[in-house]
């Protein structure tokens, strides 16, 4: 069997974007006002990519889209998301059962990837989240660049819902909450490595607008 592999990665990627956003598929999509403050926080944190997984949504929400688009400095792109064709007979059968529980997962890791070369950071997250800093500054100006060169001393568990902000290019095998496997420095020959920031620094807030 002849072998052929090809390296994919993106050597010396020009950013057109600082800071993206991926968000979870939209299912029911039903309340415009959601959608308003979710772009409207990013917008203020300086984001300028937005890639949306589009399922299901009430027409109203077209409105909003196109409002948002019409922003000039925005890129605002559109995945469609539908279920899966299936002939099963019984609901265990039915892989759509569990499309909204498990379907988050291939979404976000494909936003990643779509995300790579287009923004240096990319924030995964839901509709209903944000981030804040101490002290109050916005994460366009958070500085990434004092956690290069930090050093893991000990082991550590992570919490159940930490939420991460990514380097596209680096991210190799994706999961929500937990840590991830990251590709390998080119130059160094080195596995990347993830920093876990200080509850004192920067915190996430899970407002749960469906509750």
């Amino acid at each position: 069997m002849l072998e052929i592999r090809v390296d994919v990665r993106i050597k010396s990627p020009s950013y057109a974007h600082k800071l993206g956003v991926c968000i979870q598929p939209i299912y029911y999509g039903v309340d415009w006002s959601h959608f308003i403050y979710f772009f409207e926080y990013w917008i203020h944190e300086g984001a300028t990519l937005f890639i949306l997984y589009i399922e299901s949504y009430v027409k109203e929400l077209e409105f909003i889209f196109q409002l948002y688009q019409k922003i000039g400095n925005l890129e605002i792109e559109f995945v469609n998301f539908s279920i899966l064709p299936t002939n099963a007979n019984n609901l265990k059968q039915n892989p759509n059962n569990y499309v909204h529980r498990l379907e988050p997962h291939l979404a976000m890791f494909d936003c990643l990837h779509r995300a790579r070369g287009r923004a240096m950071y990319v924030a995964q997250t839901d509709l209903d989240e944000m981030f804040l800093n101490s002290p109050m500054i916005l994460l366009r100006e958070f500085n990434f660049n004092s956690f290069y060169n930090s050093q893991l001393e000990t082991n550590f568990t992570l919490f159940q819902y930490n939420k991460l902000i990514y380097r596209p290019e680096r991210v190799k095998k994706f999961e929500i909450h937990s840590k991830n496997q990251y590709e390998v420095d080119p130059e160094t020959h080195k596995q990347y490595e993830h920093i876990i920031i200080d509850p004192h620094e920067a915190i996430k807030l899970h407002l749960r607008f469906d509750i």
